[in-house]
């Protein structure tokens, strides 16, 4: 399975798509003997929704997953059992705030009309090309960064700067996966 993942690296969506649909929504995908990555991929809503609502507490995240994703911190997407319940509980308060949704809103717009417009009209009046699948992705970080550190990272600006930490972590991910082993 490892050659064939690493000859469609570039289109690795597309690719993990088809293998999926192909197979009935869940797929084995098994690598090396020796490199201990096998791993169930579904797609499947009543698997998602048993693994992640139904019966959560059967699937804890572990420490491999923390590791790799250390930049979220000790927050709901890295906790697990009664430190996800008590995050769950807090976090869908905040939700429900007025207030959250008025933050929300605010920054959502502030971010489009003072960073997604201006450079969607620059890079239209320059005629030029723009991977937009990029740009939102920028928007979405920049956004979600706000909302959990209360500053603006400024992915979005009009010299498209790399992101150095989604850069470390896949860089960190492909070294762990692919070189290390």
């Amino acid at each position: 399975m490892l050659p064939s993942m690493l000859l469609n690296i570039h289109r690795v969506h597309d690719w993990t798509t088809q293998l999926i649909s192909q197979n009935k929504l869940h797929f084995l995908f098994q690598g090396p003997r020796f490199g201990q990555i096998d791993s169930l991929w579904t797609a499947d809503p009543a698997n998602v929704r048993y693994m992640l609502n139904t019966n959560f507490s059967n699937f804890p995240k572990g420490p491999e997953y923390k590791d790799i994703f250390d930049v979220l911190g000790d927050g709901i997407f890295n906790s697990d059992m009664d430190q996800w319940r008590t995050q769950r509980r807090i976090g869908h308060a905040l939700i429900n705030h007025p207030k959250f949704l008025q933050f929300l809103i605010k920054t959502v717009q502030k971010k489009v009309e003072h960073a997604l417009v201006p450079l969607l009209d620059e890079y239209l009046d320059k005629q030029g090309s723009l991977d937009l699948q990029d740009v939102f992705k920028r928007f979405m970080f920049d956004t979600t960064y706000i909302f959990l550190a209360g500053v603006d990272p400024a992915c979005l600006a009009m010299d498209m700067p790399k992101v150095p930490i989604a850069q470390k972590r896949w860089t960190m991910l492909y070294r762990q996966y692919f070189i290390d082993m």
